[in-house]
Protein backbone atom coordinates (compact mmCIF):
# COMPACT_ATOMS: atom_id res chain seq x y z
CA UNK A 1 0.00 0.00 0.00
CA UNK A 2 1.33 3.62 -1.01
CA UNK A 3 1.16 6.47 1.36
CA UNK A 4 -1.56 9.04 1.02
CA UNK A 5 -1.43 11.39 -2.21
CA UNK A 6 -2.12 14.76 -1.03
CA UNK A 7 -3.04 17.66 -3.53
CA UNK A 8 -1.83 21.20 -2.10
CA UNK A 9 7.51 23.59 2.77
CA UNK A 10 12.03 24.26 7.52
CA UNK A 11 13.60 25.58 8.08
CA UNK A 12 17.99 24.58 5.55
CA UNK A 13 17.12 24.06 3.62
CA UNK A 14 15.38 25.81 0.88
CA UNK A 15 14.72 24.50 -2.59
CA UNK A 16 15.41 26.55 -5.55
CA UNK A 17 12.35 27.78 -7.59
CA UNK A 18 12.01 26.84 -11.44
CA UNK A 19 8.77 28.76 -12.08
CA UNK A 20 8.29 31.79 -13.55
CA UNK A 21 5.39 34.01 -11.24
CA UNK A 22 2.73 36.20 -13.40
CA UNK A 23 4.54 38.54 -15.73
CA UNK A 24 3.08 41.49 -13.86
CA UNK A 25 5.42 40.94 -10.99
CA UNK A 26 8.75 39.35 -10.72
CA UNK A 27 9.88 35.72 -10.29
CA UNK A 28 9.67 34.31 -7.15
CA UNK A 29 13.54 33.54 -6.21
CA UNK A 30 13.07 32.09 -2.80
CA UNK A 31 9.98 30.63 -0.22
CA UNK A 32 10.39 29.02 3.06
CA UNK A 33 8.11 28.63 5.53
CA UNK A 34 8.11 27.31 9.31
CA UNK A 35 5.11 26.22 11.65
CA UNK A 36 4.88 27.18 15.80
CA UNK A 37 4.49 24.29 18.20
CA UNK A 38 0.21 26.32 18.76
CA UNK A 39 0.18 26.00 15.16
CA UNK A 40 0.85 29.23 13.87
CA UNK A 41 2.10 29.60 10.17
CA UNK A 42 5.22 31.61 9.14
CA UNK A 43 5.43 31.90 5.67
CA UNK A 44 8.23 33.78 3.62
CA UNK A 45 7.94 34.37 -0.01
CA UNK A 46 10.77 36.52 -2.24
CA UNK A 47 10.27 38.00 -4.93
CA UNK A 48 12.51 40.67 -6.51
CA UNK A 49 14.16 42.82 -3.62
CA UNK A 50 10.51 42.05 -1.64
CA UNK A 51 10.14 40.14 0.98
CA UNK A 52 6.29 39.36 1.73
CA UNK A 53 5.69 37.59 5.55
CA UNK A 54 2.87 36.32 6.49
CA UNK A 55 1.45 34.56 9.67
CA UNK A 56 -1.42 32.79 9.92
CA UNK A 57 -2.49 31.87 13.11
CA UNK A 58 -4.24 28.77 14.38
CA UNK A 59 -7.67 30.96 14.90
CA UNK A 60 -7.45 31.21 11.19
CA UNK A 61 -6.71 34.91 11.55
CA UNK A 62 -3.30 36.51 9.29
CA UNK A 63 -0.70 39.26 9.70
CA UNK A 64 1.44 40.41 6.95
CA UNK A 65 4.76 42.55 6.63
CA UNK A 66 7.11 42.92 4.04
CA UNK A 67 10.84 44.66 3.70
CA UNK A 68 13.15 44.86 0.84
CA UNK A 69 16.51 42.37 0.29
CA UNK A 70 19.42 42.87 -1.81
CA UNK A 71 19.93 40.21 -4.41
CA UNK A 72 22.75 39.11 -6.47
CA UNK A 73 22.70 40.43 -10.49
CA UNK A 74 20.33 37.40 -11.21
CA UNK A 75 17.97 38.53 -8.87
CA UNK A 76 18.65 35.61 -6.46
CA UNK A 77 18.77 35.26 -2.86
CA UNK A 78 18.72 32.70 0.10
CA UNK A 79 16.28 32.91 2.54
CA UNK A 80 14.80 30.67 5.82
CA UNK A 81 12.85 31.64 8.81
CA UNK A 82 12.68 30.52 12.40
CA UNK A 83 10.11 30.31 14.65
CA UNK A 84 11.12 30.48 18.58
CA UNK A 85 9.35 27.45 20.53
CA UNK A 86 6.76 29.93 22.45
CA UNK A 87 6.07 31.11 18.70
CA UNK A 88 6.11 34.82 19.43
CA UNK A 89 9.53 35.67 17.35
CA UNK A 90 9.88 34.36 13.37
CA UNK A 91 13.57 35.31 12.36
CA UNK A 92 13.78 36.17 8.71
CA UNK A 93 17.18 35.02 7.17
CA UNK A 94 18.36 36.20 4.11
CA UNK A 95 21.69 36.32 1.87
CA UNK A 96 23.20 36.79 -1.24
CA UNK A 97 24.78 33.90 -3.00
CA UNK A 98 28.42 33.40 -2.51
CA UNK A 99 30.88 35.16 -0.41
CA UNK A 100 28.04 37.74 1.31
CA UNK A 101 26.87 38.25 5.01
CA UNK A 102 23.93 36.79 6.33
CA UNK A 103 20.48 39.80 6.63
CA UNK A 104 18.73 38.89 10.13
CA UNK A 105 14.87 40.57 10.45
CA UNK A 106 13.09 39.41 13.11
CA UNK A 107 9.43 39.92 13.82
CA UNK A 108 7.32 40.33 16.77
CA UNK A 109 4.38 37.89 16.02
CA UNK A 110 2.11 38.85 18.86
CA UNK A 111 2.74 42.81 17.75
CA UNK A 112 2.44 41.83 14.18
CA UNK A 113 5.57 44.76 13.49
CA UNK A 114 9.04 44.03 12.82
CA UNK A 115 11.30 44.15 15.21
CA UNK A 116 14.62 44.50 14.55
CA UNK A 117 16.80 44.23 11.48
CA UNK A 118 20.81 43.74 11.53
CA UNK A 119 23.51 41.93 9.53
CA UNK A 120 26.17 38.80 11.05
CA UNK A 121 29.05 40.74 10.81
CA UNK A 122 32.67 38.89 11.23
CA UNK A 123 35.25 39.62 14.13
CA UNK A 124 38.29 38.17 16.52
CA UNK A 125 37.25 34.89 16.56
CA UNK A 126 34.71 34.49 14.31
CA UNK A 127 35.31 35.00 10.80
CA UNK A 128 34.42 33.13 7.80
CA UNK A 129 30.90 32.01 6.45
CA UNK A 130 28.36 33.03 9.78
CA UNK A 131 25.31 30.66 9.75
CA UNK A 132 21.98 31.21 11.36
CA UNK A 133 21.45 27.71 13.11
CA UNK A 134 18.06 28.69 14.64
CA UNK A 135 16.75 29.19 17.85
CA UNK A 136 19.14 28.05 20.75
CA UNK A 137 17.84 25.69 23.76
CA UNK A 138 13.97 26.81 22.96
CA UNK A 139 14.71 30.46 24.09
CA UNK A 140 14.93 33.54 22.07
CA UNK A 141 18.67 33.65 21.19
CA UNK A 142 19.33 32.69 18.00
CA UNK A 143 22.53 30.18 17.58
CA UNK A 144 24.68 31.47 14.38
CA UNK A 145 27.92 29.85 13.17
CA UNK A 146 31.29 30.60 11.54
CA UNK A 147 33.03 28.35 9.58
CA UNK A 148 36.52 29.30 7.79
CA UNK A 149 37.88 27.30 4.42
CA UNK A 150 41.67 26.35 4.94
CA UNK A 151 44.06 26.70 2.19
CA UNK A 152 41.07 27.11 -0.44
CA UNK A 153 40.82 23.44 -0.38
CA UNK A 154 37.62 23.29 0.82
CA UNK A 155 38.77 21.81 4.30
CA UNK A 156 36.58 23.54 7.22
CA UNK A 157 37.93 24.67 9.92
CA UNK A 158 36.69 23.79 13.50
CA UNK A 159 33.55 26.00 13.70
CA UNK A 160 32.91 28.83 16.57
CA UNK A 161 29.69 28.93 17.94
CA UNK A 162 27.96 32.45 19.66
CA UNK A 163 24.74 33.06 20.48
CA UNK A 164 22.86 36.40 19.35
CA UNK A 165 19.78 38.29 20.82
CA UNK A 166 16.92 39.53 18.85
CA UNK A 167 18.38 42.75 18.04
CA UNK A 168 21.67 41.38 16.96
CA UNK A 169 23.59 42.32 19.87
CA UNK A 170 26.22 38.85 20.88
CA UNK A 171 25.20 37.52 24.44
CA UNK A 172 27.66 34.53 24.85
CA UNK A 173 30.50 33.56 22.91
CA UNK A 174 32.18 32.89 20.40
CA UNK A 175 32.47 29.59 21.63
CA UNK A 176 35.60 27.93 20.10
CA UNK A 177 37.30 24.16 20.58
CA UNK A 178 34.27 21.67 19.89
CA UNK A 179 34.84 18.78 17.98
CA UNK A 180 33.70 18.45 15.14
CA UNK A 181 30.06 16.69 15.15
CA UNK A 182 26.68 17.34 14.62
CA UNK A 183 24.78 20.18 16.68
CA UNK A 184 21.10 20.12 17.64
CA UNK A 185 20.37 23.78 18.21
CA UNK A 186 16.94 22.57 20.07
CA UNK A 187 18.64 21.31 23.01
CA UNK A 188 21.75 22.87 22.82
CA UNK A 189 23.77 19.71 22.07
CA UNK A 190 26.25 17.95 20.08
CA UNK A 191 26.83 14.37 18.69
CA UNK A 192 30.53 12.81 18.39
CA UNK A 193 31.47 10.09 17.87
CA UNK A 194 33.07 8.18 21.07
CA UNK A 195 36.90 7.36 21.38
CA UNK A 196 37.18 3.83 20.23
CA UNK A 197 33.91 2.83 19.48
CA UNK A 198 33.97 4.41 15.84
CA UNK A 199 30.41 2.89 15.58
CA UNK A 200 28.74 4.52 18.73
CA UNK A 201 27.86 8.12 18.63
CA UNK A 202 27.31 9.78 22.08
CA UNK A 203 25.58 13.35 23.03
CA UNK A 204 27.06 16.10 24.95
CA UNK A 205 26.03 19.15 26.35
CA UNK A 206 27.41 22.54 24.98
CA UNK A 207 27.56 25.70 26.75
CA UNK A 208 29.27 28.56 27.45
CA UNK A 209 31.27 31.00 29.91
CA UNK A 210 29.00 31.51 32.84
CA UNK A 211 26.44 29.84 31.22
CA UNK A 212 25.29 27.16 34.41
CA UNK A 213 23.32 24.92 32.18
CA UNK A 214 26.42 23.80 30.41
CA UNK A 215 27.21 21.74 33.78
CA UNK A 216 24.05 19.86 33.02
CA UNK A 217 23.99 16.68 31.21
CA UNK A 218 21.14 16.21 27.89
CA UNK A 219 18.79 13.86 29.70
CA UNK A 220 16.36 13.95 27.15
CA UNK A 221 15.65 10.29 25.46
CA UNK A 222 18.83 8.29 23.97
CA UNK A 223 22.38 9.31 25.27
CA UNK A 224 24.13 7.20 22.20
CA UNK A 225 23.01 6.04 18.61
CA UNK A 226 25.25 4.47 16.17
CA UNK A 227 27.12 7.13 14.08
CA UNK A 228 24.72 5.79 10.89
CA UNK A 229 22.23 7.91 12.35
CA UNK A 230 24.85 10.95 10.77
CA UNK A 231 26.02 8.93 7.91
CA UNK A 232 24.60 10.65 4.18
CA UNK A 233 23.60 14.06 2.40
CA UNK A 234 20.88 15.26 4.67
CA UNK A 235 20.39 14.83 8.66
CA UNK A 236 18.20 17.21 11.32
CA UNK A 237 16.76 16.55 15.01
CA UNK A 238 13.43 15.40 15.80
CA UNK A 239 12.73 15.92 19.20
CA UNK A 240 16.26 15.42 19.67
CA UNK A 241 16.87 11.94 17.31
CA UNK A 242 18.43 12.16 14.24
CA UNK A 243 16.60 11.57 10.99
CA UNK A 244 17.83 12.14 7.77
CA UNK A 245 17.58 11.15 4.14
CA UNK A 246 20.58 10.25 1.24
CA UNK A 247 20.80 9.27 -2.05
CA UNK A 248 21.06 5.84 -3.38
CA UNK A 249 23.78 4.29 -4.71
CA UNK A 250 23.88 5.88 -8.38
CA UNK A 251 21.37 8.12 -8.22
CA UNK A 252 18.74 5.80 -7.88
CA UNK A 253 16.35 6.48 -5.27
CA UNK A 254 16.22 7.94 -1.65
CA UNK A 255 17.09 6.26 1.51
CA UNK A 256 15.23 8.21 3.97
CA UNK A 257 16.07 6.78 8.12
CA UNK A 258 14.95 7.90 11.45
CA UNK A 259 16.88 5.94 14.79
CA UNK A 260 14.68 5.14 17.53
CA UNK A 261 14.55 5.80 21.31
CA UNK A 262 16.04 2.52 21.90
CA UNK A 263 19.29 3.55 19.63
CA UNK A 264 18.29 1.19 16.77
CA UNK A 265 18.46 2.89 12.73
CA UNK A 266 14.93 2.14 10.34
CA UNK A 267 15.06 3.54 6.98
CA UNK A 268 12.98 3.29 4.35
CA UNK A 269 14.05 3.41 0.39
CA UNK A 270 11.75 5.42 -2.25
CA UNK A 271 12.98 4.19 -5.78
CA UNK A 272 13.32 6.41 -8.59
CA UNK A 273 10.24 6.02 -11.11
CA UNK A 274 10.80 3.60 -13.66
CA UNK A 275 11.68 4.38 -16.97
CA UNK A 276 9.47 5.49 -19.51
CA UNK A 277 10.42 5.70 -23.71
CA UNK A 278 12.82 7.58 -24.50
CA UNK A 279 14.53 7.82 -21.26
CA UNK A 280 18.13 6.25 -20.73
CA UNK A 281 17.65 6.70 -17.02
CA UNK A 282 15.71 8.22 -13.99
CA UNK A 283 17.35 9.80 -11.48
CA UNK A 284 16.21 10.87 -7.52
CA UNK A 285 17.78 12.27 -4.21
CA UNK A 286 17.19 14.66 -1.53
CA UNK A 287 16.92 18.02 -1.99
CA UNK A 288 15.59 19.00 1.50
CA UNK A 289 14.44 17.59 4.85
CA UNK A 290 11.89 19.77 7.44
CA UNK A 291 10.91 18.54 11.15
CA UNK A 292 8.03 19.74 12.61
CA UNK A 293 8.32 21.48 15.86
CA UNK A 294 7.93 18.65 18.14
CA UNK A 295 9.73 16.53 16.34
CA UNK A 296 6.25 14.11 15.84
CA UNK A 297 6.68 14.25 11.61
CA UNK A 298 9.10 15.51 9.29
CA UNK A 299 9.44 15.77 5.45
CA UNK A 300 11.65 14.60 2.74
CA UNK A 301 11.66 16.53 -0.37
CA UNK A 302 13.13 14.36 -3.45
CA UNK A 303 14.15 15.67 -6.76
CA UNK A 304 13.76 13.77 -10.02
CA UNK A 305 14.87 14.27 -13.31
CA UNK A 306 14.14 11.77 -16.61
CA UNK A 307 17.34 11.80 -18.95
CA UNK A 308 16.96 11.01 -22.47
CA UNK A 309 19.59 8.50 -24.34
CA UNK A 310 21.24 11.87 -25.60
CA UNK A 311 21.80 13.16 -22.26
CA UNK A 312 19.40 15.93 -21.96
CA UNK A 313 16.84 16.39 -19.40
CA UNK A 314 13.62 15.31 -20.51
CA UNK A 315 11.65 16.06 -17.51
CA UNK A 316 12.15 17.45 -13.85
CA UNK A 317 9.93 17.67 -11.15
CA UNK A 318 9.82 17.23 -7.11
CA UNK A 319 7.94 15.13 -4.81
CA UNK A 320 7.44 15.42 -0.85
CA UNK A 321 7.32 12.57 1.25
CA UNK A 322 5.86 12.93 4.58
CA UNK A 323 6.97 10.33 7.70
CA UNK A 324 5.76 10.18 11.60
CA UNK A 325 8.79 10.01 13.33
CA UNK A 326 7.95 7.12 15.82
CA UNK A 327 6.74 4.57 15.00
CA UNK A 328 8.43 5.34 11.99
CA UNK A 329 6.67 5.01 8.84
CA UNK A 330 5.54 7.07 5.79
CA UNK A 331 2.15 9.17 5.65
CA UNK A 332 1.62 10.61 2.67
CA UNK A 333 3.03 12.22 -0.46
CA UNK A 334 2.72 15.20 -2.86
CA UNK A 335 3.52 15.65 -6.38
CA UNK A 336 3.68 18.17 -8.77
CA UNK A 337 0.65 20.77 -8.61
CA UNK A 338 -1.09 20.99 -12.10
CA UNK A 339 1.51 22.64 -15.05
CA UNK A 340 3.95 23.49 -11.85
CA UNK A 341 6.56 20.82 -11.36
CA UNK A 342 9.01 22.62 -8.85
CA UNK A 343 8.64 23.06 -5.21
CA UNK A 344 10.16 26.14 -4.01
CA UNK A 345 9.42 25.50 0.01
CA UNK A 346 7.87 23.54 2.64
CA UNK A 347 6.94 23.26 6.37
CA UNK A 348 5.96 20.09 8.04
CA UNK A 349 3.34 20.97 11.84
CA UNK A 350 2.32 18.83 14.52
CA UNK A 351 0.08 21.15 16.63
CA UNK A 352 -2.46 18.59 18.71
CA UNK A 353 -0.35 15.58 17.33
CA UNK A 354 -1.50 16.21 14.06
CA UNK A 355 0.63 16.51 10.77
CA UNK A 356 -0.18 19.78 8.68
CA UNK A 357 1.71 21.00 5.26
CA UNK A 358 2.25 24.13 3.64
CA UNK A 359 3.97 23.99 0.50
CA UNK A 360 4.84 26.80 -2.06
CA UNK A 361 4.49 25.81 -5.48
CA UNK A 362 5.68 28.05 -8.19
CA UNK A 363 5.05 31.28 -5.71
CA UNK A 364 1.80 30.14 -4.60
CA UNK A 365 1.61 28.55 -0.56
CA UNK A 366 -1.07 25.88 0.19
CA UNK A 367 -1.59 23.51 3.30
CA UNK A 368 -2.71 20.61 4.05
CA UNK A 369 -3.51 17.94 7.06
CA UNK A 370 -2.53 14.48 6.72
CA UNK A 371 -4.72 11.83 8.64
CA UNK A 372 -2.15 8.95 8.27
CA UNK A 373 -1.46 5.92 5.11
CA UNK A 374 -3.96 5.31 2.51
CA UNK A 375 -3.43 4.40 -0.85
CA UNK A 376 -2.07 6.57 -3.22
CA UNK A 377 -0.29 7.30 -6.61
CA UNK A 378 3.25 7.78 -7.01
CA UNK A 379 3.82 10.37 -10.06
Amino acid sequence: MRPAKVALMVAFAVLPAACAAAARRPAVSCASAAFSGHGDLVTLTVAGQTVDLEVTRANGTHESGWATVKTDQYGQVECSVFVSSDGRLAAVVTRIPIGNPESVRVWDVAAARWLSSFELSQRVGFEGRITVLGFWRKGRDLAVESNKLLNGRGIKQAGALALVDAMGGVVAGPNQGEPAGALDVELGALWVGAPGAAAECSRRPVGFAGDSAASKDVKTGVQTVPCSCFAGGLHRFAAGLPVGATSEQDGNGTRVWACSLAGKRKEVSLPSPPKRFGDRWVDSGPAGIEISPHGDFFGVAVQITRWSFLDTQQAEWNELHIFQTLPFREIGTAGPMGRCRALNGFAVGDAGGKARVAMNWCGKWSVEGISGPKPGLRK
